[in-house]
């Protein structure tokens, strides 16, 4: 039936009647789609977040609890271009290439503008989103790695001068050579640029 009907959403209880949703996961690994547990069995949580489950939800269920993992899988889906909602994308491009990115915030979804994001930093396992929105820079924090971003971006002006920072070439001012080589963006914010990727910068940024 997966393989028939190819979902991005399963929900899955542990207790099935033919067979156990963990073992189930355990057969098909690795899986291809999301998964959401909706049990009464609150022993498992750990097995199923091993076995790359997005969420574990209690019975009786809440309603904001289940509404909560929706977003989430909502917010991945769109982030791996499996979901490409008709205004984010630009049909006059031959490629389809997206213009705006989604981005889960605490209490919404922000639609922000490739073009506007000056820069994106890593912070351990998060990254953090610095663009511009009626000229104030602005800052969203996500649970993805910047290699991610570095993937996602790559058909843009973006650059990784450093493991720490991927920046918009359109904001560049100008580099600094002092005692460390840094990069100045408009708004005065200056970064540093990895010594290896120096020169690859030189050279990107020439060809834009």
């Amino acid at each position: 039936m997966i393989e028939a009907f190819q979902p991005d959403l399963v929900f899955l209880d542990i207790e099935m009647p033919n067979e156990n949703g963990l073992h189930f996961l355990e057969r098909i690994f690795p899986f291809n789609f999301e998964v959401v547990f909706v049990t009464a069995y609150d022993t498992f949580a750990v097995k199923a977040f091993r076995l790359n489950a997005l969420d574990y939800i209690m019975k009786p269920i809440d309603i904001d609890y289940l509404q909560d993992a929706i977003n989430k899988v909502a917010e991945k889906l769109v982030f791996k271009n499996l979901l490409h909602p008709k205004e984010i994308i630009n049909q006059n491009t031959p490629d389809s290439k997206i213009e705006k990115m989604f981005f889960r915030t605490e209490n919404s979804m922000e639609l922000v503008e490739i073009s506007q994001i000056i820069y994106i930093s890593a912070d351990w396992s998060y990254t953090n989103i610095f663009y511009l929105k009626n000229q104030q820079i602005n800052k969203i924090t996500m649970s993805y790695s910047i290699a991610k971003y570095d993937q996602q971006l790559s058909s843009h002006s973006f650059y990784r001068i450093h493991k720490s920072y991927l920046v918009n070439i359109a904001f560049v001012e100008k580099i600094i050579k002092d005692s460390n080589t840094m990069l100045q963006l408009s708004n005065d914010i200056k970064l540093p640029i990895s010594r290896r990727k120096y020169a690859a910068l030189l050279s990107f940024m020439a060809k834009k």
